[in-house]
């Protein structure tokens, strides 16, 4: 299916113009999904999905990032969430790095373990990564830490580099340019 929208062209301009369910993005498996922003009445579904991927003492860690979110606070983070017929199935946030220059960071990326190998993942990182091209104004680093397991998908998914992290896994980066609205 083949989206003719100037929504999913430019959807920071639709949002401009008053359009609140402007941030979609398209994600294709099995059907149509959208990857859209995270709104508030969906917090608590996104912290229980988080918490069935990442286990129940990862709770209090997304709730604090959810309500991050939704807060005045300088550097927030922004969700990212796909869903099949109301239902998160995959999910992220990308945030702008601290004490860093022009560095971004994708973070809490999951999908539901049901949904896994059909797409979704991949869909939700070009969703991030639109995401952080619409809100940089020069090109940028986009970082991210993963198992040595993970790595393959990211790789796969145009991130490059193997530096250890500091506990089992590596950092991966990836390079992001403007995304230039007309």
């Amino acid at each position: 299916m083949r989206l003719e929208s100037s929504v999913m062209a430019n959807p920071l301009k639709s949002l401009a113009q008053g359009d609140c369910a402007a941030l979609l993005y398209p994600c294709h498996y099995d059907g149509f999904m959208m990857v859209s922003l995270l709104q508030p009445h969906q917090s608590q579904q996104l912290e229980d999905f988080l918490t069935l991927v990442f286990g129940e003492s990862f709770r209090p860690l997304a709730q604090a990032y959810i309500r991050c979110m939704f807060s005045d606070d300088y550097r927030k983070p922004a969700f990212l969430v796909c869903q099949e017929d109301g239902t998160i199935v995959g999910a992220a946030a990308v945030s702008e790095e601290f004490f860093t220059v022009n560095t971004w960071g994708i973070s809490w990326m999951a999908v539901h373990p049901d949904h896994q190998n059909k797409g979704i993942g991949s869909q939700v990182i070009e969703a991030c990564v639109d995401e952080i091209a619409q809100r940089i104004k020069v090109p940028s680093t986009v970082i991210l830490s993963v198992y040595n397991d993970d790595a393959a998908f990211y790789l796969k998914n145009g991130f490059s580099g193997t530096t250890p992290d500091h506990e089992t896994g590596v950092y991966l980066s990836r390079m992001v340019n403007p995304r230039v609205l007309h």
